[in-house]
């Protein structure tokens, strides 16, 4: 009894470890929170475990679920270098048409990492701190952001209307 027990969980282990394990390849790294690195006190693309293109491809593709466009910058960096990366996000976002138009925030002086937190890292940790504070992000929601100055009929049914009253908008049961 006890080894068919064993088998089982052997067995329940196996199928579990491959239905939830990732591919190692970067193709395969699934998209969470796409963001864009810079190098340090440069407009060129940091690497990352995905291409620049394919954070652009999800933006587009998800540009329903985006509420805000936000760039990051060290506070060593200057506000003048900020404007240039906007402008080469801007220049390369023109590809695809529902991201030609984003305004993209500037964060100014806020730093994704502080500066408190590098300073009592080593050199190399501190670098890689460092490369954290250079970054075009997105903030999503789970819902599409749809913005509408109507009043629908399910925040504020209507007395005379009949599918407020077939879906039982004036009960407490809906």
């Amino acid at each position: 009894m006890l080894k068919l027990v064993l088998k089982i969980v052997i067995v329940f282990f196996v199928i579990s470890k491959a239905l939830v394990a990732q591919n190692a390849t970067s193709e395969g790294l699934k998209m969470n929170f796409p963001a864009i690195y810079f190098k340090t006190n440069s407009t060129d693309y940091n690497s990352m475990p995905y291409t620049v293109d394919s954070c652009f491809e999800y933006m587009a593709a998800h540009y329903n679920y985006i509420t805000s466009f936000v760039i990051w910058r060290d506070s060593n960096e200057t506000n003048q270098l900020t404007a240039k990366r906007i402008k080469k996000l801007k220049t390369d976002l023109s590809k695809y048409p529902q991201l030609a138009t984003i305004t993209i925030h500037n964060m100014g002086k806020a730093q994704k990492v502080s500066r408190n937190t590098i300073s009592q890292t080593d050199s190399v940790q501190a670098q890689y701190l460092i490369s954290f504070n250079s970054v075009f992000d997105i903030n999503e929601t789970d819902v599409p952001v749809k913005i509408s100055n109507k009043k629908s009929h399910i925040e504020h049914p209507r007395f005379w209307c009949f599918n407020c009253w077939r879906n039982h908008r004036f009960s407490k049961r809906l």
